[in-house]
């Protein structure tokens, strides 16, 4: 199954104040979201001098890229089967 970037997830129903509706985040912003709080919570972060857009940026990348892996696989890994490595060598794309 493909992983659509644009599902919503959890999904909701809110109309605001000027009449506008929303439905819920979307897969990708959601990941992006994890994403950004773990850029976030890491002192690397900080100690980097990098600014928030830099932030924001690495972390929307970072949910396109692991979207484009969930796409990727033919089928899902398991510890079931020991010829699926559960996780990439470093360095492997």
């Amino acid at each position: 199954m493909k992983t659509n970037p644009n599902d919503i997830i959890h999904q909701t129903f809110s109309q605001d104040m000027a009449g506008g509706i929303h439905f819920g985040l979307t897969k990708r912003e959601h990941f992006a979201a994890l994403a950004f709080q773990g850029i976030m919570a890491s002192g690397e972060f900080y100690s980097s001098g990098s600014d928030m857009a830099y932030a924001a940026k690495s972390a929307v990348l970072a949910a396109d890229i692991l979207i484009e892996t969930l796409n990727a696989e033919d089928k899902p890994r398991s510890l079931e089967n020991p010829g699926d490595p559960v996780l990439p060598s470093r360095g492997e794309n």
